[in-house]
């Protein structure tokens, strides 16, 4: 359990700030998936929509929830945090973002971390560089998704083409 996403105390209502904020957020994260024909959506398809019932089952997902604080429950410095490869699992196994770490909802950071924390249960790894850091910075304008791209104006999928790549897993 993790608290929703809240930016004036009241987490039992959504404010016009908040539905702002909340579509901006969506529109970010819906443009990273947008070459893979998957809905992103901030409606809850409830559970069985998103379980994989089996091997021919073709219509399932995962559920990013966006709120809280990583002290809330999981423990410090994460912006998030996902089950590798849990998006084929036959349970309702989210991945969290946790809003109190990235500038209290910001709607830049919170989309990063919500596109990347979907990642991992997809079965991508982190974006990093070998012997200098777990998650690349990028360089210049831009950063990969699965490495941090908080501060980048653009944001891709990788394949480890950048300095030192420590993965060069083909993101696509």
């Amino acid at each position: 359990t993790t608290p929703p996403f809240d930016l004036d105390g009241s987490p039992t209502t959504v404010s016009t700030t908040e539905a702002t904020r909340i579509e901006a957020i969506w529109r970010r994260v819906a443009e990273d998936y947008a070459p893979f024909d998957v809905d992103v959506t901030t409606e809850d398809p409830g559970a069985a929509a998103l379980t994989r019932s089996g091997s021919t089952d073709t219509a399932f997902g995962v559920r990013v929830c966006v709120g809280g604080s990583c002290y809330d429950w999981f423990g410090p410095g994460a912006g998030g945090v996902a089950y590798l490869g849990s998006f084929t699992w036959n349970t309702d196994t989210p991945c969290f973002v946790f809003t109190a770490q990235l500038g209290g909802g910001h709607d830049k950071y919170t989309a990063e971390a919500a596109s990347h924390e979907a990642g991992p249960t997809l079965g991508l790894n982190h974006d990093g560089q070998t012997n200098i850091t777990e998650y690349y910075a990028g360089h210049g304008d831009w950063a990969p998704i699965m490495g941090v791209g908080y501060y980048k104006a653009v944001t891709q999928w990788s394949r480890g083409e950048y300095p030192n790549a420590n993965n060069t897993q083909d993101d696509i």
